[in-house]
């Protein structure tokens, strides 16, 4: 019996990384994997050569192909394997002057995470919007961007981003500043002589 591993279906050439032949087990995976993966079965040989994979890990994801030679043929079954990595720990945080009148972008950041990746902003503190925002965000990548921004967009905004196994949320806060004022008691003379 032989265990393969590929990354792409089909693979001309699977790379062989369990053999079970001559009543023994031979090792030629990785040594990441090899350490969590074992027979089910401890004698593959009476027809039960299910494998384990323990502690997995995103890398482990691909195509698994079992090949039995059993005289007069051989038989092989695969099996593809998706491993699924949770968004956690996003980071949020602003682009842009936070002044009033300018453009701002929230940005969410997952550290991980399989896609697709589902984004989704609230406003969780602050003053309420009187009207619909002028925003437009980024399915793609969690973006979300709010133009001429003024008081009302003010507070704390919180990202949520997950996928098929779960979640994870940042806030950020928007805060603004006055900016710069024009003075309009000042007066600019410019003489010509």
């Amino acid at each position: 019996m032989m265990v393969s591993q590929s990354v792409c279906d089909p693979c001309p050439f699977p790379h062989q990384i369990l053999t079970y032949m001559d009543n023994g087990i031979v090792t030629k995976g990785p040594p990441g994997l090899m350490s969590r993966l074992s027979f089910r079965a401890g004698d593959p040989s009476m027809g039960d050569a299910s494998i384990t994979i323990t502690y997995l890990e995103v890398g482990d994801s691909g195509t698994f192909q079992c090949k039995v030679k059993k005289n007069p043929g051989v038989d092989s079954r695969k099996v593809t394997l998706s491993v699924q990595e949770a968004p956690t720990h996003p980071q949020c945080y602003i682009e842009g002057d936070q002044t009033k009148g300018s453009d701002v972008i929230l940005k969410c950041n997952p550290n991980e995470g399989t896609p697709p990746l589902n984004y989704k902003w609230e406003k969780i503190a602050g003053p309420s919007n009187p009207a619909t925002p002028v925003i437009n965000m980024t399915p793609m990548n969690g973006d979300l961007l709010i133009k001429n921004i003024s008081d009302a967009y003010a507070g704390a905004y919180q990202c949520t981003v997950g996928n098929k196994v779960g979640s994870g949320t940042c806030v950020t806060e928007l805060a603004l500043h006055a900016g710069k004022t024009e003075d309009k008691h000042s007066i600019t003379a410019i003489i010509c002589t």
